[in-house]
């Protein structure tokens, strides 16, 4: 993966191989201790919070956002000091496991609760069974620039990377990174399933699951960040879809 050598990240919507004709999905930060949408500043979401499901299996559960599906491994689970900050349940993945999400309808904005980032977590992002868009745990860190220096918001506000990494108020678990994660589809583009992954022997905490039909507004004191490397793929995967679709 290219290493991104700056503290400050630059604050416009950008993607190198974002492009009119073809969309893409561009990904933005909320303040260090921002841990839902709405309170993110993004408006007219739809949220599937988990405080009030049974804990245990999230296999079959119809939630807020769509319909949730496992083959093991994915447990909806009490807050502890891997969630986040008074948030109540959330969902873990444990190892090997696959939480897939199968929207209620076709979107241009997805955002989570990013908790307790370790080197097994991975986000997918589909459309119509075509991976379009990839996020792990090395990628954000290295969009926190390894938690040193600042990043920089669209209102030229500045925040400390390193206030990124602990569960927030009470610091716990300090080394793995919590962030608010905005995913919004550009030019039309749009998608209809999320798959959150444990690859490695760990746990994936994830919680505050936002869906918008229509892509938001995007207020000033969000973060707009690079695609990571593992994007570039998908998203030549759907530009060749689209362009099939075209024709």
């Amino acid at each position: 993966m290219k290493t991104l050598n700056y503290i400050s990240l630059p604050c416009i919507a950008l993607a190198a191989l974002s492009s009119t004709a073809f969309g893409a999905i561009n990904i933005y930060l909320s303040p260090n201790d921002i841990e839902s949408a709405e309170d993110s500043g993004i408006m007219g979401v739809t949220t599937e919070n988990f405080n009030t499901a049974i804990l245990g299996t999230v296999n079959g559960y119809v939630g807020a956002i769509g319909t949730y599906s496992t083959a093991f491994g994915s447990n909806i689970q009490a807050n502890d000091q891997y969630g986040g900050n008074a948030e109540g349940n959330y969902l873990g993945n444990t190892s090997g496991s696959t939480a897939t999400i199968t929207l209620s309808s076709d979107v241009e904005y997805f955002g989570f609760y990013f908790m307790a980032g370790n080197a097994g977590n991975l986000i997918q992002l589909y459309d119509n069974g075509l991976l379009v868009f990839s996020l792990d745990t090395a990628e954000l860190v290295t969009l926190l620039n390894n938690g040193v220096g600042t990043i920089q918001a669209i209102n030229g506000a500045f925040y400390n990377t390193a206030n990124y990494f602990g569960q927030p108020v009470s610091g716990s678990n300090s080394t793995e990174p919590y962030a608010y994660l905005h995913f919004i589809a550009d030019s039309g583009s749009k998608f209809d399933e999320v798959r959150l992954t444990e690859t490695g022997g760990s746990i994936f905490e994830n919680d505050n699951h936002s869906i918008r039909d229509i892509a938001p507004e995007i207020p000033g004191t969000l973060v707009s960040v690079p695609e990571p490397s593992s994007a570039l793929l998908g998203l030549l995967t759907f530009a060749a879809v689209c362009m099939r679709r075209r024709r």
